[in-house]
């Protein structure tokens, strides 16, 4: 079995989230006896599960349940990324599944300074896709929540004197009313960036 293809199938999230028939349920937790990185990977994806629960219930107990679910949704709309469909971008959101949604949005190869591609707009949620050799400058926002899943390459996001270095995978949330600009370390880098507008 190649075990890399079978992770990244989407199937370990569909397990943990009870998604999958009854038989498919048993053969994912044989595999997970026979392979190490299978079982690794099912108590990383629990493990990030809790957590997420456990923030949502430290923060807003009375709407937990509610929060679970959401946050259930939102990965499970992950694992289908379409225009139609876009999830919001959090701290557990699958960087994988995000790649595998824009590539085919953009050319083979960046053949100028950058590329960004809105992608389309709801309830005062905005995306972009940004490909990009250029470093962002300074800019600070007053209104929006501006956050970043960072999908390939390396970059360094200075938010005032903090320094936050990202790599293909992380996700970072920038404060309002905070000036910050990312400088490339290794390019292109390609992301999400996710801007929510606030009262």
């Amino acid at each position: 079995m190649n075990v890399k293809e079978y992770i990244e199938s989407g199937i370990i999230e569909d397990y943990c989230l009870g998604l999958l028939s009854p038989e498919a349920m048993q053969d994912v937790a044989r595999n997970a006896e026979l392979y190490s990185g299978i079982k690794n990977e099912i108590e990383a994806y629990e493990n990030a599960l809790a957590k997420y629960a456990f923030a949502l219930a430290e923060n807003k107990p009375q709407t937990l349940k509610k929060d679970i679910f959401a946050a259930l949704d939102n990965l499970e709309a992950e694992e289908n990324i379409s225009a139609e469909n876009l999830p919001i971008i959090n701290k557990y959101s699958d960087a994988g599944n995000w790649l595998r949604f824009v590539k085919p949005l953009l050319p083979e190869k960046l053949n100028r300074s950058s590329i960004i591609h809105e992608l389309p707009a709801k309830n005062g949620i905005e995306q972009f896709v940004y490909w990009t050799f250029d470093d962002v400058p300074h800019e600070t926002h007053e209104d929006e929540q501006e956050t970043i899943l960072l999908l390939e390459g390396e970059c360094r996001c200075y938010i005032d004197d903090e320094v936050h270095d990202l790599q293909a995978g992380d996700f970072l949330s920038i404060p309002l009313h905070r000036s910050h600009n990312v400088t490339i370390l290794n390019g292109p880098v390609l992301a999400i960036v996710q801007r929510v507008k606030v009262a």
